[in-house]
């Protein structure tokens, strides 16, 4: 299972830019050798990398930050989307209505996750509820940054004052992780 570079070198660069120098040292130090070395060298937003890999460097973020800032996950969501819907996306989004934006986010989700799936369970006008199904296990972080990534797509198509709640888990045994979202 693999997730695009594009949402590896978000992650990267936002601890950079909310930690500087000093912080992203610290949390250098916390990975292998390997890992290491991918991140100081450039992350590619075109290639694909393991999830695996992944989830090391969301277990260095934990260890480093997440006792510093308990909303982490969601501001590196955040930026995942901000980062990704760039350029061409913008325009499409001005012009569609949010609720067909929201259903057809599976498409979108599967260019940059191969191997996981996200599923529209419910969609009205303020509430979403999805799951993602695959046999990746998440970190609580991962979770939380897909909470995050969520939010910002649902602000970022006009949603305002959006609530957000992880209702199932894959880490806790469930068949899929499950979020529900509600806004104004």
């Amino acid at each position: 299972m693999n997730i695009k570079g594009s949402c590896v070198k978000s992650v990267v660069d936002y601890i950079k830019e909310a930690y500087k120098d000093e912080g992203f040292e610290k949390f250098l130090t916390v990975l292998s050798g390997e890992d290491r070395k991918v991140v100081e060298m450039k992350i590619l937003p075109s290639s694909w990398y393991d999830m695996e890999f992944y989830e090391r460097i969301l277990t260095g973020i934990n260890i480093c930050f997440i006792g510093v800032d308990p909303n982490l996950g969601e501001k590196i969501g955040k930026k995942i989307i901000t980062d990704g819907l760039k350029g061409i996306y913008r325009v499409f989004l001005g012009a569609l209505s949010q609720n067909y934006i929201l259903t057809q986010s599976p498409r979108l989700w599967s260019r940059y996750f191969d191997g996981e799936k996200l599923e529209i369970l419910e969609a009205s006008d303020f509430s979403l509820k999805m799951g993602v199904v695959g046999d990746h296990k998440p970190s609580q972080l991962y979770c939380d940054i897909m909470v995050g990534a969520i939010i910002g797509f649902i602000e970022i198509t006009g949603g305002n004052n959006v609530k957000a709640e992880e209702v199932a888990c894959r880490a806790d045994g469930n068949s899929r992780c499950e979020f529900s979202y509600t806004w104004d």
